[in-house]
């Protein structure tokens, strides 16, 4: 049986609590349920926390697991973190996550699967339990978002801002066109595969037990309003690209 490889993307940014163990345990975890035929790649990026017990840590990890680590100095955002992984990933496909491992581990299981039987994307689909989870400002928030998304870019059928997915190489090369910084480079890369007509797959995802969300500051939310108004006119482009494209095609 051929061996399979899969990157996994791991943003990381002021860890706390426990985390050393608790990554550990997640990564043996991983590694122990899915197929033995399947080869995870861990690529950690230091999205600014400077810190040399940290970088310690992932050195003495590196011969127990095949993690890579990388880090740079000024905090750049999630979607900054999460290209500069996918540009190093070296598997065929890649998940994307976040670096507590938030859902359940079959959930990275399932998306592995999908992924092989030929779909380009697979995007979680978070459910009403799901959102049962959250502060109430940030659920508040997100229900807002995801309302402002179905009227702006009628993406309904695809929850745009999940917080774990995957790609083959079709996908790894759309996600790595995005240019959103921090949290909405998830809707950016949507909007793209939707552009280029990738083929998508939903799975439902299911939180970890004591899985806690922290609350958006107002700083956040400044940023991501701004990066949301940069994205309608991105879709508007990526619109307007398609009806010259179609015409161009029609006069041939």
């Amino acid at each position: 049986m051929d061996l399979l490889n899969v990157s996994v993307v791991l943003p990381l940014y002021k860890p706390k609590g426990n985390w050393q163990l608790a990554f550990t345990a997640n990564v043996k975890e991983l590694n122990e349920v899915m197929s033995p035929n399947v080869s995870i790649e861990y690529i950690v990026v230091n999205d600014g926390t400077d810190d040399t017990d940290i970088r310690d840590f992932f050195s003495g990890l590196q011969t127990q697991y095949n993690v890579r680590y990388i880090s740079y100095e000024e905090n750049q955002g999630k979607g900054f973190a999460q290209r500069a992984g996918v540009a190093l990933a070296s598997s065929p496909y890649v998940i994307l996550t976040d670096f507590d491992f938030p859902y359940v581990t079959e959930n990275i299981v399932a998306m592995v699967q999908e992924l092989k039987k030929g779909n380009e994307i697979v995007i979680g689909r978070r459910d009403k339990r799901y959102f049962r989870n959250l502060p109430f400002s940030r659920r508040v928030i997100s229900e807002a978002y995801m309302f402002l998304c179905r009227l702006c870019f009628h993406s309904s059928l695809i929850d745009v801002q999940s917080g774990i997915k995957g790609f083959n190489q079709t996908g790894k090369a759309v996600f790595l066109k995005t240019e959103v910084n921090r949290f909405l480079v998830d809707t950016e890369f949507v909007l793209r595969a939707l552009h280029e007509d990738l083929s998508m797959e939903n799975i439902n995802i299911t939180l970890k037990p004591g899985i806690h969300f922290s609350n958006f500051g107002s700083g956040t939310i400044f940023t991501e309003l701004k990066n949301f108004f940069s994205l309608i006119k991105l879709n508007r482009s990526l619109k307007r690209g398609d009806r010259m494209l179609n015409e161009r095609v029609a006069q041939a």
